[in-house]
């Protein structure tokens, strides 16, 4: 699928360029007609890839029936692009660290059917008894909105840090002290966005408090944060179920994708 993007802007590059030569020229005429070679190479890699998809995707739905919440999860990511995957050519985090994937649930949000599927998700995965649905800022706070409105439940969020004007509150919403509350992100790396909200409502004295997320990468470092607030928290899908959901329909090979699943053990030093 990365060539066939690739080939698409290549063939339009080359078709942009020819439109700026002389034909006039005898040196124009002779690199017109080279580009045009090229520009036919490429477009019959185009078409062997094209019908290579269409034999992937085939494959793909074949082997995609009767998935599990997880894996439905981690297909309705891939399938809008808010997950990426890349072995050969890994991602650069902010901190330096190379990533066989890149992770944006935001994207989600503008897919209504793949959106659906994880509102879905949560609220199979949610306790019915819950009090209040609390998103985390700012990423958290449209998905616990979906959520308390599907489950008629009251909705409250939590800012990164107080306000600094009115009553400088850092929970907006609905009253949480002395309620079983469902605190919702998006991803967990390694769970400091989130332990923040988790720290302001134990302060807040919440009766009972979990934390759940769309997707997380199945780091150590964050089961080790948690640990220390003495907190649950659960993903609806996580790193491991994606990449061997990819695996089977093909889109990874098995090298490929055995080189994947060692990042989440040791992401510091994975790719370097």
């Amino acid at each position: 699928v990365r060539r066939f993007e690739q080939l698409k802007q290549d063939i339009n590059t080359y078709e942009n360029n020819l439109g700026f030569l002389s034909i006039s020229s005898k040196k124009g005429n002779n690199l017109i007609d080279d580009m045009n070679r090229r520009v036919q190479k490429l477009k019959d890699e185009l078409e062997e890839i094209k019908q290579k998809i269409k034999i992937w995707k085939v494959k793909g739905n074949e082997k995609m029936v009767n998935l599990t919440l997880e894996e439905k999860v981690a297909k309705a990511l891939f399938d809008v692009k808010a997950v990426k995957i890349n072995v050969g050519e890994p991602f650069t985090f902010a901190s330096g660290i190379k990533s066989p994937i890149y992770c944006d649930n935001r994207y989600v949000l503008g897919f209504s059917d793949e959106r659906d599927t994880i509102v879905e998700a949560f609220v199979e995965r949610i306790d019915k008894n819950v009090d209040v649905i609390v998103g985390v800022a700012t990423a958290g706070i449209p998905w616990a909105a979906f959520i308390a409105d599907r489950m008629k439940k009251p909705l409250a969020y939590v800012r990164n840090k107080p306000k600094d004007h009115g009553a400088g509150k850092q929970i907006e919403g609905a009253e949480v002290k002395g309620k079983k509350v469902v605190v919702i992100e998006d991803l967990i790396t390694t769970g400091k966005s989130s332990l923040i909200a988790v720290d302001v409502l134990q302060k807040e004295e919440v009766k009972e408090l979990e934390v759940k997320s769309i997707f997380s990468y199945g780091f150590d470092s964050a089961k080790k944060n948690y640990a220390k607030y003495n907190c649950k928290f659960s993903s609806l899908s996580n790193f491991d179920v994606l990449i061997k959901l990819l695996a089977q329909t093909d889109y990874l090979t098995q090298d490929e994708a055995k080189i994947a699943l060692e990042w989440s053990k040791n992401p510091e030093k994975w790719g370097r």
